[in-house]
């Protein structure tokens, strides 16, 4: 990265920030503190820049935020919901996550001991109102509780010192610092692993450079076990506890794991057999309602565990929790990378009995096909230029099309995929052809190719040619999916191979699927 400080832009910086401490916090002397306030105004130091500190309370920050009335927040949880309101910085500060705690005697073990307890919350935080937020997962698991919401963390100890309430959710950092200050007990429910970043207003003026520069900044001060960076989290974290996972994870997550598996092969047992077996009798029908049941009971049962699992093993791997040692990195990215292959593999059986069910969920709009192969070339450039793979597009530019958006992108983000998985340092072309009432989209690569005995297979669902490339990772279902949504679009998938020269695969899809949906 350039070491050369931007002189562009306007060099006044209004900063927004709130009582979280040790995060950030109003001092004796009426500054801001804390390890992000702290840390920023070293940035800004090197930078030029000349700060203004406002401090509200958080709703208010994000408010300010979103109106442009400051240039940076400090201390926010990145979400994809919130990324479409702000702008982020690419490099967290730190790594954090909810923690639940109850008032004294109550003795809370696990999420269903919160049915009919009173919760006390943060307005507004990402562990209360986020995907995996205390609301939305207490509502998954059909919990039945009440909620009270306070301004900040603080407020919320206290209704619990109190007794106002019975429970209460804080940031894990909020509450290694404050926990001893009331009287409150720490469960051992820990959920909804997170990114702290700066987020500034979206698309505003400053933001490239301001981005650039705490970037830079942030990327050479966590280098640096010195650094001004590691003196604060000293300062205000590590003197005072740091996070072990407890005694139970491991065998935990190896029996969630081995449960998914099991779960999962028996889905698609179920799934393949009752789209066999479509018929008006009572009993088929009956097996085709346990399979929607199995499948969302998957879904529901077993993917919040696995989003736990990878999130905490992600902190592990990022050393915020600790320093580990050669075969603890190993053995975590192992976990890690299973844990991943286990979300898609759910994601897959979701997909499948959607398909095979008697809803087709077809929603059709208007779209060009060629910006949708120019979106998806973008997504996977990341991963193309990590291979030194070149990809190729030859597109026809007037390519108006009536279909399923969303399924045509599945299936060709499955089509690049699989085409990048096999393909070493090679070449890989989509072109886009116009075939009258339909299009055809061809994704070619020059990878290892497919051996002529296993071409009638290939469809076929956990077919992944593993003898051919024992190292290649996925589960199997990808190019199953991708035939069944081209059938169901009135479309279909062939495919073309010599063994060692590559693959071709050819999508044939319609201009038109109004008449189809009829």
């Amino acid at each position: 990265q350039n070491n050369l400080k931007a002189m562009s832009y306007d060099l006044n910086i209004t900063v927004g920030y709130y009582e979280n401490s040790p995060k950030s916090f109003e001092n004796n002397a009426g500054d801001s503190a804390g390890i992000f306030p702290e840390l920023l105004n070293h940035i800004a130091l090197q930078e030029d820049w000349n700060v203004t500190w406002i401090k509200n309370n958080w709703s208010e920050c994000l408010n300010s935020l979103e109106t442009g009335e400051i240039d940076i927040m400090i201390d926010v949880a990145y979400s994809e919901t919130r990324n479409e309101k702000y702008d982020f910085n690419n490099i967290e500060v730190l790594t954090n996550w909810g923690v639940i705690y109850s008032r004294e005697g109550l003795n809370i073990k696990n999420l269903e001991d919160l049915e009919n307890q009173n919760v006390s919350v943060m307005v507004d935080s990402f562990h209360t109102i986020g995907d995996y937020g205390i609301i939305n997962m207490t509502e998954r698991e059909g919990i039945n509780c009440s909620f009270t919401y306070y301004n900040n963390y603080e407020e919320v100890f206290e209704s619990l010192n109190q007794g106002n309430t019975d429970v209460g959710v804080v940031n894990r950092i909020f509450g290694i610092y404050h926990e001893d200050d009331y009287n409150v007990e720490k469960t051992s429910i820990m959920f909804n692993p997170n990114k702290l970043l700066f987020a500034f207003p979206k698309n505003a003026t400053k933001n490239q450079e301001l981005i650039s520069r705490i970037d830079y900044n942030l990327y050479n001060l966590k280098e640096d076990s010195d650094s001004i960076y590691h003196q604060i989290l000293n300062k205000y974290l590590y003197q005072i506890g740091g996070f072990f996972l407890p005694e139970w994870f491991y065998p935990v997550l190896i029996t969630v794991i081995a449960l998914i598996i099991i779960f999962s092969l028996l889905s698609v047992s179920l799934i393949i057999l009752a789209g066999k077996l479509k018929s008006n009798n009572k009993k088929l029908k009956r097996l085709n309602e346990m399979e929607k049941l199995f499948v969302a009971s998957i879904n529901h049962e077993l993917k919040s565990p696995l989003t736990a699992i990878i999130g905490f093993t992600s902190i592990l791997l990022e050393e915020n929790a600790g320093t580990a040692n050669q075969e603890q990195e190993k053995e975590l990215n192992i976990v890690l990378r299973n844990a991943n292959f286990l979300v898609d593999l759910i994601n897959d059986l979701g997909y499948i009995s959607k398909i095979d069910s008697d809803e087709k969920d077809i929603q059709i709009s208007t779209f060009n096909l060629a910006d949708l192969i120019n979106e998806l070339k973008e997504s996977f450039l990341i991963e193309t230029n990590k291979k030194q793979i070149e990809l190729k597009i030859k597109l026809i530019q007037n390519s108006k099309i009536k279909n399923d958006k969303k399924k045509i992108k599945q299936i060709l983000s499955n089509l690049i995929s699989n085409a990048i998985k096999y393909t070493e340092k090679g070449k890989i072309f989509i072109n886009l052809e116009d075939s009258g009432m339909e299009y055809i989209i061809r994704v070619k690569d020059t990878g290892i190719g497919i051996k002529e005995k296993d071409l009638k297979d290939i469809f076929k669902p956990f077919m992944r040619l593993q003898k051919q490339n024992q190292s290649i990772k996925g589960s199997g279902l990808g190019l199953y999916i991708s035939k069944k949504l081209a059938i169901q679009l009135g479309g279909t998938i062939n495919v073309e191979s010599e063994f060692g020269n590559g693959t071709t695969f050819t999508l044939l899809v319609k201009k038109n699927i109004e008449n189809l949906k009829n």
